[in-house]
């Protein structure tokens, strides 16, 4: 079992691995108090230690200040703030010895001060705001915060005092030594480091009295500050020194007698100290007896009363005497001894003829609910119970030696049953840890991994897909708009053929004969005629404003052809749902910016080719009646020409639009990928990370298994 103590630190390594790294420093903390209690408890000549022990407010250090000497000498805690852990040895010369927290143990009070103060002001918001919900007005005064974790509230009461006794850090880590002319000047001597207000109290962790007092030269004795101490590290320092004890007095609270925190202390914390020997003292005993329904169902008598509560509390002994078999705890309650103890009945007792004013008080209000009875000096010393403690004591110190010799065996049994425990809470933690690893962790990663590479995979196909299906709408759009642009050539093919009359003078030949011989001779007449002609001008201004009206058309529709939220859209709703919540406003933003860059080409036609299709085939103003069929031919081949223009032109925008489009597909591909392959290099970065947790979560089992088998 001894060679469990070469694992302090052992484990430390893998706290980070743990979620809950505290059970590793508890079981380094155990194997440093089992290291501390065997050289304590093996130490030549060593001197029986007995510990007092019990909650805060059990009257622990008055117990010990009637039961040593008589009268006031010990300071007693005032609050959780002014409790400190208390040695009392023998000494030739009156001292004590006060130890300040150190920095470590200051840090963290502060830090558990601060997190009350944030506690405090969030609660005191809340009954402020409920207040004005129910119209009510909120009085600062009056709010009580009481929902609140003891560690915080000790810690902002140290912190607090510190503050307002104009304290500084100088001291931290500091033991000083007072020097005490006598035993009586105890209080007023040491005030300033143990007293309610004193101005150190707020620094000491803990105080050694050396007393010139022969009561005590064979042994020492703990006075603890509390089972519920509120400050972590001054609890520690309690353990510590419990470990080294041979014998407990365990005070517990007559109207809480044998709570649930004193019993899970008695439980759990004094049998992994080794404490096998433990005196139960039902402390307070007046106020149970004080108590209503006590006397009234002992009509005034308060020997009845007295008895009645003496079977009330031995019986619930007897029930968690059964509980700690069932559980087969070491410590054995049934083999405790049980006495009920009451301070103040004692200070009654001894200043029966003079009381003070709150022993006075208390003794008439006995009288007064106690009517029954015949209060001599007597019945209160018995009443006290303190005669039976102190026959109790005597024969646990007749026993010293015995029990001394017993403790090594006692202590290393009991930290064996405790560091299994705790051992077992940290393996079981592995475990845990170990299967959220490899089950839940690992899985998650490579099911991210395999999602992260399907994306990639969908990425490109899904942006393909969207640009393909808008440049499959932009094609039909445009057979639509040049089909629209053909149907209009019509309006422009229809040439006005014009009429004129005219006159023109002719040479007719005309003779005559004389005789045999003709004699000709030439007059000239004059002819009306009619003739239907084309104005080329009508041709050319048809075909001049076809063209421009058909440029203006393509220009007016290119953005309708060519829409870039469409072409976004598309984009985004094939590849939106492969991207986490919170990624989608940049992959939007990627996509719109890419498509921002889309330009429509400008589309414009050099109206001369097509006038000059009629005006290089023909220069007249007008037409010969026998060039109609020609014109006509001329004039619809520049209407056909701008209706292939058109196509080739719209080709030529297709084609220029798919480079753009390819470019930015690729361009968009490439960007979303870098993102989604950062972190896919990451996921594999945890994946590996991950695998090798697994690896020194199972070195920790091996460690925590080679720990158990030292015990």
């Amino acid at each position: 079992m001894e060679k469990i103590i070469s694992k302090i630190g052992a484990l430390d390594k893998y706290k980070e691995y743990l979620s809950n790294g505290s059970d590793i420093v508890e079981f380094n903390d155990s194997l440093k108090n089992l290291k501390s209690s065997l050289d304590a408890k093996r130490q030549e000549g060593r001197i029986f230690q007995l510990g007092i022990v019990g909650q805060m407010k059990t009257g622990k250090s008055s117990f010990l200040n009637e039961y040593l000497f008589g009268e006031e000498i010990l300071p007693t805690a005032a609050t959780p703030m002014t409790a400190a852990l208390t040695l009392i040895k023998y000494s030739n010369e009156n001292k004590a010895e006060i130890e300040f927290y150190n920095r470590d143990d200051w840090n963290q009070i502060e830090k558990n001060s601060k997190e009350y103060e944030k506690e405090y002001n969030k609660a005191l918001e809340e009954a402020r705001e409920e207040a004005e919900k129910k119209g009510k007005i909120f009085n600062k005064e009056r709010f009580k915060f009481e929902d609140v974790d003891s560690i915080l509230k000790g810690s902002y009461e140290i912190y607090k005092n510190f503050k307002d006794n104009g304290l500084d850090k100088n001291s931290l880590g500091e033991t000083k030594t007072i020097k005490i002319n006598d035993k009586k000047n105890i209080l007023e001597d040491l005030k300033e480091y143990v007293g309610s207000k004193g101005k150190y109290t707020p620094l000491v962790k803990m105080t050694t009295l050396y007393i010139n007092d022969e009561r005590i030269k064979d042994y020492i004795i703990v006075d603890t500050p509390g089972t519920n101490d509120p400050i972590i590290s001054r609890g520690q320092k309690t353990k510590e020194f419990l470990g080294k004890c041979d014998y407990i007095i365990f005070l517990s609270y007559s109207s809480q007698f044998l709570d649930n925190n004193d019993n899970s202390y008695i439980k759990e914390q004094l049998p992994a100290e080794g404490i096998r020997d433990i005196l139960i003292l039902a402390s307070k005993f007046d106020n149970q007896l004080s108590q209503e329904s006590v006397f009234e169902d002992a009509d005034g008598d308060i020997e009845v009363a007295y008895k009645e509560e003496k079977r009330k509390l031995s019986r619930k002994l007897n029930r968690w005497s059964e509980e700690f078999k069932k559980d087969k705890n070491p410590l054995d309650l049934s083999k405790s001894e049980l006495e009920f103890q009451s301070t103040m009945l004692y200070r009654i007792y001894k200043n029966f003829e003079n009381l003070s004013g709150t022993e006075k008080e208390i003794f008439e209000r006995l009288e007064e609910d106690y009517n029954n009875s015949n209060f001599t000096k007597e019945l209160l010393e018995s009443l006290s119970g303190m005669p039976a403690v102190k026959k109790k004591i005597d024969n646990i110190l007749t026993r010293k030696e015995d029990i001394m010799k017993n403790s090594i065996k006692a202590l290393l049994n009991g930290k064996k049953d405790s560091l299994s425990k705790i051992l077992g809470k940290i393996k079981k933690g592995f475990e845990e840890r170990k299967f959220e690893l490899s089950n839940v962790g690992i899985k998650d990663i490579e099911s991210n991994i395999t999602s992260l590479q399907e994306k990639i995979g969908n990425l490109s196909s899904e942006i393909k897909k969207g640009v393909r299906t808008e440049r499959e709408n932009f094609d039909k759009k445009l057979k639509d708009e040049i089909l629209k642009i053909s149907n209009t050539k019509d309006r422009y093919s229809s040439l006005q053929k014009q009429s004129r009359s005219y006159t023109e003078e002719v040479d007719v030949d005309k003779g005559w004969f004389t005789g045999l011989k003709f004699w000709p001779h030439t007059e000239t007449k004059t002819v009306y005629r009619n003739e239907t002609f084309i104005n080329i001008q009508d041709s050319i201004e048809q075909i001049v404003s076809f063209a421009q009206d058909t440029g203006d058309r393509i220009e007016r529709t290119s953005e309708r052809l060519i829409s870039k939220n469409i072409i976004k859209k598309a984009i985004r709703d094939g590849i939106i749902d492969l991207f986490e919540l919170e990624d989608r406003p940049k992959v939007v933003s990627i996509i719109d910016n890419y498509i921002q860059k889309i330009s429509i080409p400008k589309i414009q036609f050099d109206v001369n080719k097509y006038r000059d299709i009629v005006l290089s085939k023909y220069s007249s103003s007008y037409s010969q009646e026998r060039d109609i069929n020609f014109i006509e031919g001329l004039h619809n081949k520049a209407l056909l020409t701008i209706i292939e223009d058109t196509e080739e032109t719209f080709i030529n925008v297709k084609e220029k639009l798919n480079s753009v489009l390819e470019e930015i597909e690729i361009n968009i591909v490439n960007e979303l990928k870098e993102g989604i392959e950062a972190n896919l290099k990451e996921f594999k970065k945890q994946l590996e990370n991950q695998k090798e947790s697994v690896k020194i979560t199972e070195l920790g089992i091996e460690e925590v298994n080679t720990c158990i088998k030292l015990m």
